[in-house]
């Protein structure tokens, strides 16, 4: 089930009516319910991944907000050091770029933020704040697949979809077509998030086996230490104990 809006507080109100109408009781598809619910993982990264975060916990949505976190820095590095095309279905692919905002934070009550654009330095000042231990808590990235171009922000729970750009809709569905303007739309919804799913999923099957450690994260580390000033190594090692990896 899918709710759209711009207001949380609907959120809240459009499921006590469904509640109480249905008596349904939907859960909410964040970081580990998404991975357990929503991404095919064989049993062994489903009990790896049950292992880490408990789902069962009242505190599930913060104690899991580290998979959110690492999901992002993931998806940065993918975008700068991975292949230039993801392959999301047969014969489907698509490019994924960095879109114009990047937040990270500081972990801790302070919740000290870091507010960065794409352009060359503020991805400086963003993997310096990386290397002081700030974690990734808003990115804003850009599908493209085939023709259709998407671009929307995800924060470290995984959860929202925001500000959802799709493809313009076709201009020459009668007036009173509504079923084809609404599948349409339900067609981009889908195609964005199967490709956002394809993502995490790749992600998790990474994360939750023993070469994350041996293979994955080194060569993270070493991207993050990757900081450049005029052409110049700068910022701290890949080994300092402040990274977030």
């Amino acid at each position: 089930m899918l709710v759209g809006t711009t207001s949380t507080k609907m959120v809240q109100t459009f499921l006590e009516h469904f509640e109480n109408h249905f008596r349904l009781y939907p859960v909410p598809l964040y970081h580990v319910h998404w991975a357990l619910n929503m991404v095919p993982l064989d049993g062994r990264l489903r009990d790896a991944l049950s292992s880490m975060v408990s789902v069962k916990s009242s505190q599930a949505l913060e104690e899991g907000r580290f998979l959110g976190h690492e999901f992002l820095t993931w998806l940065w590095y993918l975008i700068e050091k991975g292949e230039e095309q993801i392959r999301v279905a047969e014969n489907l692919f698509m490019e994924v770029h960095l879109g114009e905002r990047l937040v990270l934070t500081l972990p801790g009550a302070s919740r000290e933020k870091v507010v960065c654009t794409t352009q060359a330095n503020s991805l400086h000042e963003a993997r310096t704040a990386l290397q002081q231990g700030k974690l990734v808590e808003e990115v804003q990235v850009l599908f493209r697949i085939a023709d259709n171009e998407y671009l929307f922000t995800l924060d470290s729970t995984l959860w929202p979809v925001k500000g959802l750009r799709t493809p313009r809709q076709l201009p020459d569905y009668d007036k009173e077509d509504l079923d084809g303007r609404f599948l349409e739309r339900m067609y981009f919804l889908e195609e964005v998030l199967g490709a956002l799913g394809v993502l995490y999923g790749r992600f998790l099957g990474q994360r939750l086996s023993p070469g994350w450690e041996s293979d994955a994260l080194p060569r993270m580390r070493e991207w993050i230490s990757e900081v450049k000033q005029g052409g110049d190594p700068a910022g701290g090692s890949a080994g300092d104990e402040h990274a977030p990896f």
